[in-house]
């Protein structure tokens, strides 16, 4: 898969910041990988009951991967409900919803550079 077809991460600039090392990027993906299932199950539920301590505290994880990963997009809607869980004191179910759409774009885009890697490497 071309670097310019991704839309949910930026495996060129991740890479810089790798120094060009793709097996570290590929160990980085797969913990995110194995990561997401818990994260998106524990996203809507903490929003909803109200847990703002344990919200604040996966958007602050979710922010640090998207960083890791030049997700722009993810990372311009967790400011968004970051920002609203801190003014308001609730997290918008839309936001939320789109949060989830773009960490599961980005689990799929990783799965297909992890695949293109391995054949690469295999070639």
């Amino acid at each position: 898969m071309p670097a310019s077809d991704f839309q949910y991460f930026n495996p060129v600039a991740v890479l810089q910041k790798l120094h060009g090392d793709p097996a570290v990027l590929a160990r980085l993906a797969r913990a995110y990988r194995q990561e997401l299932p818990q994260q998106i199950s524990q996203l809507q539920p903490l929003a909803a009951m109200g847990n703002l301590d344990a919200t604040r505290g996966l958007l602050h994880q979710l922010r640090a991967t998207f960083g890791m990963f030049e997700a722009r997009r993810a990372a311009a809607i967790e400011r968004h409900i970051s920002l609203a869980l801190h003014t308001q004191g609730t997290v918008p179910a839309d936001h939320l919803h789109s949060l989830a759409c773009e960490m599961i774009g980005l689990d799929w885009e990783l799965e297909q550079f992890l695949k293109s890697s391995l054949q690469a490497a295999e070639g």
